[in-house]
């Protein structure tokens, strides 16, 4: 026992050297992490064009058929730091969800997001949505509902060019409100109601700023 637990102590040390290798490469990169923030310091979100256009590409793939593309405008600026606001469509035609039904939605969203330097941000988004569920799976009934959609989602811009860019985003996102709401299970257990629950969400931004 005694033997094994010093045999598993001694695989998380790594070897003299590797950690030579280790501490070479953390070396290495020092200067340039110690480099970001007068990096952020000396950029200047004001040269930037004011107006952009972005749509997610991850959607189509995954989960599927959803679209969703938006205008944004820089509302301010001051050194490294920029605050966008966000105008956008949504559109997700019908597809048979087995915890509920037939459904389908499209929307109009609304959003701010914050840079911090050249590439971090922050950004909170609402979908005001209207909701369409045919063929409820235990009822049978249709449903025409208004809904409210937030998310909370962090990322980081990579620039290609001088007006191009691609975003990854990840966060958090719930349906907060519904006028017309419906029961939702569990897909493979229509005896297990699940609600609205809140779900990672996120995507990736390709866009055009002008």
């Amino acid at each position: 026992m005694q033997y094994s637990l010093l045999k598993s102590c001694q695989s998380l040390v790594a070897p003299a050297a590797a950690q030579s290798s280790i501490l070479r490469g953390i070396l290495l990169v020092l200067p340039t992490l110690l480099a970001l923030p007068s990096q952020a310091q000396t950029f200047d979100a004001s040269t930037l064009p004011k107006w952009g256009a972005e749509a997610n590409v991850l959607f189509p793939l995954y989960p599927g058929g959803v679209y969703n593309a938006k205008v944004t405008r820089t509302l301010w600026s001051k050194g490294a730091l920029r605050g966008d606001v966000l105008v956008g469509l949504h559109f997700n035609p019908e597809k048979r969800r087995d915890g509920e039904g037939d459904f389908a939605d499209m929307a109009v969203s609304t959003g701010y997001r914050q840079y911090f330097g050249k590439g971090f941000n922050v950004e909170f988004t609402q979908l005001f949505s209207y909701g369409r569920l045919r063929n409820h799976v235990t009822t049978g009934q249709d449903h025409d509902s208004f809904d409210l959609f937030l998310a909370g989602l962090a990322g980081y811009q990579f620039n290609l060019g001088q007006r191009f860019y691609v975003l990854p985003q990840v966060g958090i996102a719930k349906v907060v409100y519904k006028s017309d709401p419906w029961d939702i299970y569990e897909e493979d257990d229509l005896t297990k109601e699940v609600g609205e629950q809140a779900l990672l969400y996120g995507g990736i931004q390709v866009g055009i700023k002008f």
